[in-house]
């Protein structure tokens, strides 16, 4: 499942994405790429937002990705060590196609 976030991964839209995603992230081995081609902001709600969704999906034996992640969104995203906790994917094909176990 490929899910598109907004242009502010900020405070304000995080409380609302976690409950809407509460129930995904609890399914077996649940499966999800983020596609953060269009994120222009993160604060450290954000960030907190991603850690939060990795941590439920491994206690899942789920995997998480990051696909489409612009250059300055990348930066904040090593800065933080948090590029370490993710496979992180230059396209939503290239993930999807991963994360399924489809390729070889």
């Amino acid at each position: 499942m490929v899910i598109e976030l907004p242009a502010s991964l900020t405070t304000a839209y995080v409380r609302r994405f976690l409950r809407g995603i509460q129930v995904l992230l609890r399914t077996d081995r649940p499966r999800i790429v983020f596609d953060l081609s269009r994120v222009q902001e993160i604060d450290r709600a954000g960030t907190e937002m991603l850690l939060h969704c990795v941590e439920q999906i491994i206690r899942q034996d789920g995997e998480l990705g990051l696909a489409c992640v612009p250059p300055e969104i990348m930066v904040v995203l090593e800065l933080t060590c948090i590029d370490r906790l993710f496979e992180i994917f230059a396209s939503n094909s290239e993930a999807v196609e991963k994360l399924s176990g489809i390729a070889g």
